[in-house]
Order: structure tokens, then C-alpha cells, then sequence
């Protein structure tokens, strides 16, 4: 792996790289664990492979929302933040 200070990344940009990458995780796991058939209103499960995509699809996303708004720290933000990824994925 590559040494972070060879791109002369600083600690708080490092830190908001984090963030940005657990509220991707986040945001995925929980849209995974709400994925449900409307016709039989059972739990969908994707394999391996969709997981990924959606997981990078919600991270470009994350970065994109990052860089228009600030990282959600409390509801409110939390919500519109949501909404952006629903949009998003519509």
C-alpha cells in the first residue's frame, strides 16, 4: 500500500476521507438491509458483485454531495444528505 504522506495528504483531509467512506458504508448497508420486493414485500438480497457497485456507486455519490454540503453531523443534515443518495439512485 501506498505511504498517505507520499501525496502529502494532512490529518484532517485524511480524517474527512473517513468520514466520507463510513457514511458511504453506512448509507449502503442500511439501503441494503431496506432492499424489499414490492410484490411479495420480501427481503431482497443482491450478491457480492451488486453490492460493490452499489457500495462505489453511493461513495462517488458521497463525495460528490461532500463537496457541494457539509458532512452530516446531526438529523437534519442527515436527512437531506439521504435524500441526495435516493435521488441519486432514482
Amino acid at each position: 500500500m501506498t505511504n498517505v504522506n507520499q501525496f502529502n495528504i494532512t490529518d484532517e483531509e485524511l480524517r474527512e476521507i473517513e468520514q466520507i467512506k463510513e457514511l458511504a458504508q453506512d448509507c449502503t448497508t442500511h439501503l441494503l438491509e431496506c432492499l424489499v420486493d414490492p410484490d411479495t414485500e420480501e427481503k431482497v438480497e443482491l450478491n457480492e458483485e451488486d453490492k460493490k457497485d452499489m457500495y462505489k456507486f453511493i461513495l462517488d455519490k458521497t463525495m460528490e454531495y461532500a463537496e457541494e454540503n457539509k458532512l452530516p453531523d446531526d438529523g437534519d443534515d442527515f436527512d437531506k444528505y439521504i435524500e441526495f443518495i435516493i435521488d441519486s439512485l432514482q
